[in-house]
Formats: structure tokens, C-alpha cells, sequence
């Protein structure tokens, strides 16, 4: 009997004892469900928080949830929103409407989705916004999930998009414009050559008449450049190095301070020129480039302040970026014309500008991967901010290569005609290299034989041999010296062939004389 009993109570513990080791592992696994919902609901919590955008939850007209950017749009905190009424919230005079929208969504009534709106904030302001409304079941109850947008932010980005579709189109227009002007521009200055060296110079009206022709060519010569520059949509990366801003900044206001003083005395009025100039980490691009942008807004800003006043410049460094500050107490800018401003060709100056600075400006600031903002009111004056991205100190170089002295640097240019055989032999030998020239490619090919040289500058419309035969040649000679080819503007597919050549930097007709000199100075 005895035997019996004890089996019996064997047998129940056992079965207490696997019913534990159930109940355990139940628990375990309701545990790991439980750890798993807390970490899905603490993501959709961090992924709520994180919308960009406004975000209430409403039922019936209580506030029940808000979200971080819209605590943020209106200035309160959570416990001053939830489980007051939304309506408190919406400017007195649009309160019925908002208040017949919110009972006929749930309804099913016919009501539009997006509507505008004045949401007043916790600082007595109101707020401009796009509400757009969602029904939902929360919690077995019908609810409403708004969503607030500010105009200001929507228009924004319109703005930006409209911008943007510009850009692109004028792109196109400013490329083919600047190819089509080039053969022009070299046929216009071949001939007025011609004709000069064969011109009676006592013949004062035709002298003056190919100065004036020449004056044209110049000024188109500039607007090609402008247009080239316009249409470009990346950097050359032959050009791009680090820069220190607050040294540009300062050589900028260097050559513009005599411009400037010069305008003041015309006029005679006064202009304050100041800088405010803290030191940023350096910024990654095409030191001439960004130079042109803040002497451009430079000007600009001079030209902003007929009777005078104070041009002030500032640098900072702020989240990343580094932000030029150009400041004046100019005519300020009227609203109706703020859209156009950066434009290609829209301009205030009537016949004393082609309005290609701004625009300029704010494509070699795009390309830069950089911003440009421009804040203005009628007699108030302007601020322009130029922002760039900085460079991290990880994709800083760790030394500097010594570069070679500009004294000790032979070069070749091997190019037929005249007048930029000429110019570039001046410039150059201005910036203290030493250069020998050639008309053709058998007489290039000769001096190299007899003389070193450390960069070849060549047409590719060498006399003897075309540009890609003219560099395998010269490579064959010397197969480390760097090459500079001087083209037109050539298909896409004509400029890689060259590339394949093994040619170092190509530069496009017609030459800006300034910007060879810097990629050279880097090439060497």
C-alpha cells in the first residue's frame, strides 16, 4: 500500500515538475516576445520622433500624441499638448473651419486631405502650415493623424525644384552657346591680326575701327568664359586642393579694396570696408573658382551702395560647414525681383551688365557641393551666405609634397600661332619659368632632343601631326614629362582618345590665361 502511495506522489511531482519546466520556458519565451515588442516599439517611438514634419494624433478633439518636430514647429512641450483640445491650438478665426473638417473626416464625409491653416505657437506667433489629415483606428476608436508642414519649408523646396530645372536647361543653353562662340572668337582675332599687319597704321578711322573689334572680342571672349564656367557641372579634379578660407578671404578683399575706393571717390561717398575673420578648417575645391565667388559678391555689394555705407565680411565654422558672411547697408533687394536673381542674364545694371555673377556664383558654389543664401529687404541692405563643406581632418594630407621652384622649370610651347604663342610665352616667363617656343611639331621634336624640359604646352592642331600622335611622340622622348594639350572644344569622344594618349591636362579655347597658370603651378 505504502508502495503504492509513493508512487503515486513520485508520479505527481514529476507531472509538477515538467509543469514548471513548461510554465519556465513559457516565461522565457513570453520574456524574449516581451524584449522584442519593447525594442519594435521603442524603433517606431525613435522612427515617430525622427519624421521631419510635424505629427499629432487626435480622437475626438483631444490631443492624445505629438511628435518631436512638431513640439519643436510650436514651441511646447509634450505635457502642454496632450489631452488638451486641438482647436486651442488653431487661430480663432479658423477655428470653425478646422473644427467641421475634423468631425466630417471620421464621418466619411467628402472633405479634401490638405488644407492651409494658422497654428498658433507658444510664443503668441502663428505658424503658416499645410495640415494634412489621415483617419485611423486607435485603441478600437476612430481617430485622425494630422500632419504640419510649414509653407515657408514647402515653398522652399519648390523653389529649390524650379531652380534646379533651370539650371539644368541653361546648362545645355550656356554649353552649346560657349562651343559655338569659340571658332568664332579665334576666326574673329586670326583676321583682325591679318588685317593689322598688312594695315596702313597712319590710318587712324581703321586702327580704331580693329581696336573696337578687338574691345568686342574681348568682351565676348569674357562671356564665353562666364558661359563655360556656368555650364560646367563638376570640377576639373586636376584643379582641387585644400584651401584655407580665411586666407582667400583676405587676398579677395586685397585685389577688390582698390576697386571699391576707386567707386567711393567717383561718387564721393564713403565705404567701410571691415572683416571679421575667424580661422574655419579648410574646404576641398578650385582655389580660383571660389575666389571669383567672393570677389563677384564683393562687388556686388559695392555696387549695392550708391550713397555709401558699411561692407562688412565674416567667417565662422558651424556643423560642418564653413560659412562666409558678406553683409551691406546697401539698396537692399525689392521682393518682386528675389526669385530671378540667380537667373542667368536677369540683371538691375541695364546696359553695364550681361547678369551672368550671381548665376556664376551660385554654380561654382553648387559644384562645390556647397550652398548660397541671399537675405535681403528693400533699403535695408543685404547678407549673402556662402556655405562649404569642410574637409575632416581624416581626408586632410599628412605632409605636403615639396613642389618644384618656378625658376628651375623649362617649358616648351609648341603652338603656330602668333598671338597666344606670344601671350603665353610672356605670362609665363612673367611668372618666373623659363620658356622656349616652337611654330611646329618638327621643331618642338628638335628642341626636346637637345634640351630638357619639364612640361610641354601644344595645339592640338600642330602643324605636321594631330595632338594624339604629337604627345606619343614626345612621350616616346621623355615618357614622364607632363603635357598640356591646348584644344577646341572637341567631342566627348575625341578628348578621351587624348586622355588615352597619355595628355596630363587639356585646356579649351579660349584660354583663361589666369586659371592655366594654377593648374600648371599644381601640375608641376
Amino acid at each position: 500500500m505504502q508502495t503504492k502511495e509513493q508512487e503515486y506522489w513520485e508520479k505527481r511531482l514529476k507531472k509538477i515538475r515538467e509543469e514548471r519546466q513548461a510554465i519556465k520556458e513559457k516565461l522565457a519565451s513570453i520574456k524574449k516576445e516581451n524584449k522584442a515588442l519593447q525594442k519594435a516599439l521603442k524603433f517606431k517611438n525613435n522612427l515617430y520622433h525622427s519624421i521631419p514634419f510635424g505629427i499629432i494624433l487626435i480622437q475626438g478633439d483631444v490631443i492624445i500624441d505629438v511628435n518631436e518636430a512638431a513640439l519643436d514647429q510650436m514651441g511646447y512641450g509634450a505635457e502642454e499638448m496632450i489631452g488638451r483640445d486641438f482647436l486651442s491650438f488653431v487661430h480663432p478665426k479658423e477655428q470653425m473651419d478646422v473644427r467641421n473638417r475634423i468631425k466630417k473626416r471620421p464621418s466619411g464625409k467628402w472633405m479634401t486631405d490638405l488644407y492651409e491653416t494658422n497654428i498658433v505657437a507658444k510664443n503668441g506667433g502663428t505658424l503658416c502650415c499645410d495640415v494634412g489629415m489621415s483617419k485611423i483606428r486607435l485603441n478600437g476608436r476612430w481617430g485622425l493623424l494630422l500632419s504640419l508642414t510649414r509653407i515657408e519649408d514647402r515653398k522652399k523646396r519648390e523653389k529649390e525644384m524650379i531652380q534646379t530645372k533651370k539650371t539644368e536647361a541653361l546648362t545645355l543653353m550656356a554649353s552649346g552657346l560657349a562651343r559655338n562662340f569659340s571658332p568664332n572668337l579665334d576666326a574673329i582675332a586670326t583676321n583682325t591680326r591679318n588685317i593689322r599687319e598688312g594695315a596702313d597704321k597712319e590710318n587712324k578711322a581703321l586702327m580704331d575701327g580693329l581696336n573696337n573689334i578687338e574691345y568686342a572680342a574681348s568682351q565676348l571672349l569674357k562671356t564665353t568664359r562666364q558661359l563655360d564656367g556656368f555650364s560646367r557641372t563638376h570640377t576639373d579634379p586636376l584643379d582641387v586642393t585644400l584651401i584655407d578660407l580665411k586666407k582667400m578671404v583676405k587676398d579677395s578683399v586685397s585685389l577688390t579694396e582698390p576697386m571699391v575706393k576707386n567707386y567711393a571717390e567717383k561718387r564721393g561717398v564713403q565705404i567701410n570696408l571691415k572683416t571679421y575673420l575667424r580661422s574655419v578648417s579648410p574646404i576641398e575645391g578650385d582655389p580660383s573658382e571660389i575666389q571669383d565667388v567672393i570677389m563677384n559678391t564683393i562687388i556686388n555689394a559695392m555696387d549695392a551702395m550708391p550713397e555709401g555705407g558699411d561692407l562688412y565680411l565674416t567667417t565662422e565654422e558651424n556643423s560642418g560647414l564653413a560659412h562666409i558672411y558678406i553683409q551691406d547697408s546697401g539698396v537692399g533687394i525689392p521682393d518682386h525681383i528675389k526669385e530671378n536673381i540667380f537667373d542667368p542674364c536677369f540683371t538691375t545694371k541695364g546696359n553695364y551688365g550681361i547678369g551672368l555673377g550671381l548665376s556664376q556664383s551660385y554654380a561654382i558654389v553648387k559644384r562645390h557641393l556647397g550652398d548660397i543664401e541671399i537675405s535681403s529687404n528693400k533699403d535695408q541692405g543685404t547678407i549673402t551666405t556662402i556655405k562649404l563643406p569642410c574637409v575632416s581632418q581624416e581626408r586632410r594630407p599628412k605632409r605636403r609634397v615639396p613642389r618644384r621652384k618656378i625658376k628651375n622649370v623649362h617649358i616648351l610651347i609648341i603652338e603656330d600661332d602668333d598671338m597666344i604663342r606670344e601671350l603665353l610665352s610672356q605670362l609665363l616667363g612673367c611668372k618666373g619659368y623659363k620658356v622656349v617656343t616652337a611654330t611646329s611639331a618638327l621643331e618642338g621634336l628638335n628642341k626636346m632632343k637637345r634640351k630638357e624640359f619639364h612640361v610641354i604646352i601644344a595645339d592640338s592642331k600642330t602643324p605636321g601631326v594631330n595632338g594624339q600622335a604629337l604627345i606619343k611622340k614626345i612621350k616616346k622622348i621623355k615618357s614622364d614629362i607632363p603635357f598640356v594639350l591646348i584644344s577646341e572644344y572637341e567631342a566627348r569622344e575625341s578628348l578621351s582618345a587624348v586622355n588615352k594618349a597619355a595628355s596630363d591636362l587639356i585646356v579649351n579655347k579660349p584660354i583663361d590665361m589666369n586659371k592655366l597658370v594654377n593648374q600648371l603651378s599644381d601640375l608641376i
